[in-house]
Parts: C-alpha cells; structure tokens; sequence
C-alpha cells in the first residue's frame, strides 16, 4: 500500500525535525510513503525545517480565531492532496511530535491488505517517566491501548481512534471529498461518524506511536477542556445516534460507543451534583443526626479507597506488568505514577466539565 502521512503543526520548530527523520526511518520501502506537513498560522521555522527534511509543506494562514483547530488544518491538507498528489491507498496521521515505531507503516501495511479500512494503533508515550503528570497521563493512554481497545479487538467492536497514528482508507477520505468533521474533538467524532455509517475501525496493536504527554497541570487542564468541549459535541451529534443504531441493528458496538461517550454528562455529575449532595447530606445531618453524618463520612472514604483508589492503581500496576516490554521504563520510575494514577480521572473529569461550562481556547 502507498501511504499518505499527514501532520498539522503550529509553530512546531523545536520538534518538528526530529519527528520527521523518525517517520523517515520506517522499515518500509520510502518510495510507498510521503510526508505531508501542514504548517498552520506559523510565525517560526516550521514550515522551513519541514522542507529541509524533505517533506511536503502546506502553509495555510486564518485569520478567523474559530478555524484557528487541527480540524481545519486536516481539511486544508486533505484538499490540497487529493487536487495535487491524489495516489494514495490509505493516510496516517501523526501529530508534530509524536515517534513512530519503525515498523509502524509496516504493521499497518499488513492490516489494509487483509482489508481493514480505518484502524488505531498502540498509543504509548515519549516522555514517560519525565515527572509525576506526565507519568500519569502517559499510563492512561498505555491502560487504553491495552485494556480498552485490546478488549474491543478481542471482542470484535469498533475502536474509538485518537489522532496520533489514526489511519484511514484513501477511498474514505474521497469518498467525504476530504476532511469534514470539524469540532474540537475531530478524532472521535470521525470515528462515531463512520461507525454509525457502517464502517468499522480495528486496532493493530504492534503498530505503536510515542506522543508527547503533557509535564504540567495547566497543559493537561487546557487539553482537558477541549476534549471535554468536543466530546460533549460528540455526545450529542453522534454518541446519542450509536444508541438508537443499537435499537435497530443490535451490534453491541454501538453500545459501547454510546456508554463510552456517556462519559461526558457523567463527569459533569460526578463534579457537580456528588459534592453538592454529600456536602448537604453531611451538612443536614450534622444538625440533624450526629451518628448518621459519620456514617456518611465512613461510607465516602470506603468508597473512595476501595471502588476509586485501590482498583485505579491496580489497573495502573497490571499494565505496567503486562506491558513491561513496550513501555521500556524503569520500574521504579513509574511507582510515583501507578500510586498517583487515580488522579488522571479527577483531573479528566473536572477539566471536561470546565469544557463544557467554559469555552476553551485551542493553545
């Protein structure tokens, strides 16, 4: 299969070099792939470095702060390579700096031809054991490709693709006359969007991409946000449509799609409505029933070491057990970061909230 590999950057100098020399580096013959680079309002080197390292550039410039996402970056490449180099069987998507493993192209080469049509990789991490948040974040992302979508594959259902390593079938780009899902979350609402028109993705777990993991809680909030912001727009546009579609056809993938993306209107429950009451309860109580405001006290901190704590960072310990070889770290590195993973979903949950009350920006 010949690849398209397409990357949207803004102002990316600093790593754009190295991720491409990487792609470069793929155990796949270099005359089956190109790299396009899709410089976005830059004001650096980006799109100067990208053409020394022998990549394809787009330069698209926007004035219009509310294009101003990847999403219409991957519609301004796409357009220009299906009107200019339109020889592609399938395109990969990488963002600026993430690492490909050299047999990325290779694995996913295997699965086109045995017919996959959209497919995700393993999603493992850069800089892992940077500090504790990028610990945290990192081991999320490995806990998904390895719980989440192995038991998807396992159990034949669609796969909910994120943009590094997410590769489409060429007749699938032409077919939508190139990119057309736009919301802040472009990657799910893609796959939501063609799972409910039929068109099922698979995970090809040994094609393995690294990605950048945020280091501080100010990034990890602002990405939460704006996932919280596009996956409620997900919610809505496609996440309730995959419910009916179980209704109608039964598939338990469409099930599953919807109780994942019911994750969002949960996390605004868990973060508003569960304080609220149990600090009323409590509150109430304690004019009302000493004893019985202790025993609410006592049910919460069972609750959250027991149901929260205890099962998060077991799942945390396993991965890194099971997956001791890809991840290539140290153990005892990761123990900050198993023993303080149950704080991923308390940093998820309430940044999709601050998404979904707040209109976040895309820096």
């Amino acid at each position: 299969k010949k690849f398209g590999v397409i990357i949207c950057a803004r102002n990316e100098e600093s790593v754009i070099g190295a991720t491409l020399e990487t792609i470069y580096k793929q155990n796949y013959p270099r005359e089956f792939y190109d790299v396009f680079v899709v410089a976005d309002n830059c004001t650096d080197k980006t799109a100067e470095i990208a053409r020394q390292k022998g990549a394809i550039v787009f330069e698209r410039f926007d004035d219009d702060p509310s294009h101003r996402r990847v999403s219409y970056a991957l519609k301004y490449g796409f357009e220009n390579i299906l009107e200019n180099y339109d020889n592609y069987d399938a395109f990969v998507r990488f963002d600026a700096d993430n690492f490909p493993h050299p047999d990325y192209l290779k694995k996913m080469n295997d699965a086109f031809c045995a017919g996959v049509k959209l497919a995700r990789g393993y999603n493992n991490s850069k800089n892992l054991t940077q500090n504790v948040i990028s610990s945290i974040s990192g081991l999320w992302y490995i806990r998904d490709s390895r719980f989440n979508a192995q038991t998807r594959s396992a159990l034949r259902l669609g796969q909910l693709m994120s943009g590094p390593g997410m590769t489409i079938s060429a007749d699938i780009i032409r077919k939508n006359g190139g990119w057309i899902d736009m919301g802040f979350c472009e990657d799910a609402d893609f796959s939501l969007r063609e799972l409910n028109a039929g068109t099922k993705a698979e995970y090809v777990k040994d094609a393995i991409v690294y990605e950048d993991q945020p280091v501080s809680l100010k990034d990890t909030f602002r990405r939460n946000m704006r996932m919280g912001r596009g996956l409620n727009t997900t919610f809505r546009k496609h996440g309730v449509r995959s419910l009916g579609k179980f209704f109608t056809t039964f598939k338990f993938t469409y099930l599953d799609m919807f109780i994942t993306e019911l994750f969002v209107p949960l996390a605004c429950v868990a973060c508003l409505w569960f304080p609220a009451y149990y600090i009323y309860d409590f509150v109430y109580k304690m004019f009302t029933d000493y004893a019985a405001a202790m025993l609410v006290l006592d049910m919460l901190w069972k609750i959250l070491v027991f149901a929260y704590a205890i099962p998060f960072i077991a799942q945390a310990l396993l991965v890194c057990i099971l997956d001791a070889k890809k991840i290539k770290a140290p153990f005892y590195k990761l123990i900050p970061g198993i023993l303080l993973f149950p704080l991923f979903m308390i940093f998820y949950a309430v940044g999709i909230t601050l998404g979904v009350l707040f209109k976040p920006k895309w820096k």
